[in-house]
């Protein structure tokens, strides 16, 4: 067991691993009671507060995940947000095999299958693509069919989702609330 003192309080930390000690001194760390976390002076600090921030005091807040430029991001299509050419090329882009969702083979069948009996002309993972919807609320959802004309929307569910209910019925809230659509399940 490694000790040192603390660089504000001169309180005695324990460590149990040497990694822990080594990255705590690397890192200059104080106490938990402090309150206070030390970086390197080379960065232009020498110490950061650990409560009470702002984007003044600490740049690195100012590119956490939830800035102001994501909040204004919420709910937007990827057209109101980038504009039709940029939105072009990141759909091409989501569309490569690399990016691509994963689909159940036969879900495919099935969703045209339904289609067909309901007179809709869906859009999946093997005609056109899956169709992403960005809910509200900022989630990203690949619905398994959609037919645009008719404004609906087709989900085959395997068995697992059994297990995941809440899940499920917060996505097709999220979808319809965003698209105002008809909402469809087919299940294995």
């Amino acid at each position: 067991m490694k000790k040192r003192r603390c660089p504000t309080c001169n309180k005695i930390l324990y460590y149990k691993t040497n990694s822990l000690y080594n990255r705590a001194i690397k890192n200059g760390m104080g106490c938990r009671s402090c309150g206070q976390k030390y970086t390197k002076i080379s960065n232009g600090y020498k110490s950061t507060w650990s409560k009470g921030l702002t984007k003044e005091d600490n740049p690195k807040l100012a590119n956490s995940r939830f800035s102001e430029m994501n909040r204004n991001r919420l709910g937007k299509s990827y057209e109101e947000i980038y504009g039709k050419e940029k939105s072009k090329e990141i759909r091409q882009k989501q569309s490569s095999r690399d990016n691509w969702p994963n689909y159940n083979k036969k879900s495919i069948k099935l969703i045209d299958e339904f289609g067909r009996e309901k007179g809709y002309d869906f859009q999946h993972a093997e005609n056109g693509g899956e169709v992403m919807v960005i809910s509200k609320q900022g989630n990203a959802y690949y619905v398994d069919g959609y037919d645009k004309k008719n404004n609906v929307v087709v989900e085959y569910y395997e068995k697992f989702h059994t297990r995941q209910k809440e899940y499920d019925t917060i996505r097709q809230n999220e979808i319809t609330e965003r698209m105002g659509c008809e909402f469809n399940i087919i299940w294995e």
